[in-house]
């Protein structure tokens, strides 16, 4: 059986296509589409922050306010956490990471998988105007 009830869709590409086969076998798909997740999210596109070498803390810091702000809950996205100094463009550093870390737990953020976010929601997710297939 499947242990992860999610999938992060490859490289963030999909279609309907796509979320139809997915719909048979997850529970959830997480899209690389930018951006928070409100009460009319969709379950087959969960939008995520995504960070890279380039993401600052306090780009990072700002998404949590934007979340806080906008009672909302957000994703973020990270690929390699380290201090290599590679040229490898998804690499975040930890210092950056823990301060992020740090940052949420100040607020007293509640850090969730997602599969539990979406269980827990008496919310009705919607792909595209339809009702999501149970």
């Amino acid at each position: 059986g499947v242990q992860d009830p999610g999938i992060a869709f490859p490289f963030g590409d999909f279609d309907e296509r796509v979320v139809s086969l997915s719909r048979k076998y997850f529970s959830y798909g997480r899209s690389s589409i930018y951006g928070m997740n409100d009460s009319a999210f969709s379950r087959y596109e969960l939008k995520i922050f995504p960070v890279t070498t380039d993401t600052t803390l306090d780009e990072m810091v700002d998404f949590v306010s934007s979340v806080e702000i906008n009672n909302v809950w957000g994703i973020f996205l990270f690929h390699d956490l380290g201090n290599s100094g590679s040229d490898y463009h998804y690499e975040t550093s930890l210092d950056d990471y823990i301060a992020l870390l740090d940052e949420i737990q100040k607020r007293n953020f509640a850090v969730k998988p997602v599969k539990e976010i979406i269980n827990a929601t008496s919310l009705s997710p919607f792909w595209q105007g339809r009702r999501k297939d149970d």
